[in-house]
């Protein structure tokens, strides 16, 4: 082998530098590269916007749920827990209605799926549930027949027997949806 000079020395050390530098250089930048995706992964976490709008008919009716007082008909009120709400409505003129509303999550906030669409989805997701109500109007009741009515019902009871219902006066109740 020929004696190498001090020139060709130095372009093979200088080679190799270069090498080592560009490996440097692109290892820097895939960690600057992995540092910014990670940082926009996490600035955009999942947001899950969950909405109960709430109609009747006629418009106008107090809208209570869970024992909180919400405002009138139409309404449009944001929730976090899904399950069975307890929803009053009551409007003069009209008869109360009282509700048991079972809202149930949809697919994508079942567990465990649901850790990953409230944390890491990349946009909004809307779950708008939409309550319609009709109600009725108020029954008017003649104060005699329900004078009699609790007469004949204080009768049965001290014998014993049980009365039918009297068709004319229903007593609003809670219903299941």
């Amino acid at each position: 082998a020929a004696p190498t000079t001090g020139q060709d020395h130095t372009c093979r050390l200088n080679r190799r530098l270069v090498v080592r530098n560009c490996d440097d250089k692109l290892e820097s930048k895939m960690n600057r590269a992995f540092l910014l995706i990670l940082a926009v992964a996490l600035s955009v976490t999942g947001c899950v916007k969950r909405q109960m709008l709430i109609r009747t008919n006629p418009e106008g009716a107090f809208v209570t749920v869970d024992s909180q007082p919400l405002g009138n008909t139409p309404l449009q009120v944001p929730f976090t827990y899904y399950g069975t709400r307890e929803v009053k409505i009551e409007k003069d003129g009209y008869q109360t209605v009282k509700v048991k509303q079972r809202i149930r999550p949809p697919w994508w906030q079942i567990p465990p799926l649901d850790f990953i669409t409230d944390n890491f989805a990349f946009r909004e997701l809307r779950d708008q549930r939409v309550l319609d109500f009709e109600m009725s109007p108020q029954v008017h009741v003649d104060e005699n027949q329900l004078i009699d009515r609790g007469n004949e019902l204080r009768t049965n009871s001290s014998r014993g027997t049980v009365a039918r219902p009297n068709s004319e006066y229903i007593e609003p109740e809670t219903i299941d949806r």
